[in-house]
């Protein structure tokens, strides 16, 4: 029986280990969201609103998160003005290689010049999400400094001026 138990608990550390190895070393560069200017609109309550078309144009498939970012025309985070969270709409998604959606985001008031940014991840499926979450909860409770072990990107529209 302790044979077993020694066993069971081998092969768990080694598949821990491989996942940790291959989610920390992965092609980042395979996943690419690109954002292109749509279109100035007004929504329903007549805010102004900046119509964003997001695309897949990488060969994997990404997971893109419920908010969005305005920043300055650098684009970085430090030239963050606002972190906003979409509306139930545009819920967080996951867009297959070639896949596109529109998004609409208010306009930022007094802002000259800005940029919307949309962060994601590769998506690795269900499982691998779930062995992600794995992994990052098992370093947590080793004591580990928690890097998050997903391949984050951010897809940045053009600068923005009116």
């Amino acid at each position: 029986m302790r044979k077993i138990l020694i066993a069971s608990v081998g092969l768990v550390l080694t598949l821990a280990g491989l996942l940790l190895a291959y989610s920390s070393n992965g092609p980042a560069r395979l996943a690419k969201l690109t954002v292109s200017f749509l279109a100035y609109t007004n929504d329903g309550s007549g805010t102004r609103c900046c119509c964003f078309v997001l695309s897949n144009s990488g060969s994997r498939s990404i997971y893109r998160i419920s908010s969005y970012r305005i920043t300055g025309p650098a684009g970085g985070d430090r030239d963050m003005i606002k972190n906003a969270p979409l509306s139930f709409d545009y819920r967080d998604r996951v867009l297959r290689p070639g896949d596109s959606e529109i998004i609409m985001v208010p306009v930022p008031v007094g802002q000259k010049a800005w940029r919307a940014r949309f962060d994601y991840w590769a998506y690795k499926g269900p499982i691998g999400t779930v062995a992600e979450n794995f992994v990052m909860s098992v370093r947590r409770r080793m004591g580990m400094k928690i890097s998050d072990v997903r391949q984050w990107g951010a897809g940045l529209g053009e600068v923005m001026t009116e």
